[in-house]
């Protein structure tokens, strides 16, 4: 395995036989350039694949699709997001959610608490780009509340504003 992401693949192992802790200062920095393995890659595709093994590694029944899905929970998409990719991606947490009540694979509570902070922080990338993307996300969230719908419209406004010509 030769892709960017191999440390936190070598991570997720060590997890499996340990715990972890944070520590209160940095003891390393992290050097971005033209010799890192990540330097002019795909960085959507390389998320993809590192996803998809990590699925596999915690036996997680997922293909390219459910890694390519997950992949936007951290903003990143491989072409213009879809109303369905967003439905699709609601669909795959809730997925998610039920597989580790059964196969306890997360502390429950913590994962249910990650998977729907990154869910509700997609909102805005989302409204920023269009109001049917917005509005298949408040969809899918259940009650969305009125910050969102403020949002969502302030969001539409400003991109009707700038196609406008003055």
């Amino acid at each position: 395995w030769r892709l960017p992401g191999m440390d936190y693949l070598f991570l997720l192992e060590v997890g499996r036989h340990t715990r972890y802790a944070n520590l209160r200062r940095s003891l390393m920095r992290y050097r971005i350039g033209e010799q890192n393995m990540r330097h002019g890659r795909d960085p959507v595709n390389d998320r993809i694949a590192l996803f998809a093994e990590a699925f596999r590694r915690f036996g997680i029944e997922a293909g390219r699709e459910e890694a390519r899905l997950h992949v936007m929970l951290f903003k990143l998409f491989d072409g213009p997001p879809t109303t369905r990719d967003v439905q699709a991606l609601r669909a795959w947490l809730d997925r998610l959610q039920r597989m580790d009540r059964v196969k306890e694979l997360f502390p429950l509570d913590l994962f249910i608490r990650f998977t729907e902070a990154r869910w509700n922080s997609l909102f805005h990338a989302l409204a920023d780009r269009s109001w049917a993307l917005a509005w298949a996300h408040m969809r899918a969230s259940g009650r969305p509340g009125m910050g969102k719908v403020y949002y969502a419209l302030k969001a539409a406004l400003d991109r009707r504003r700038r196609k406008t010509p003055a």
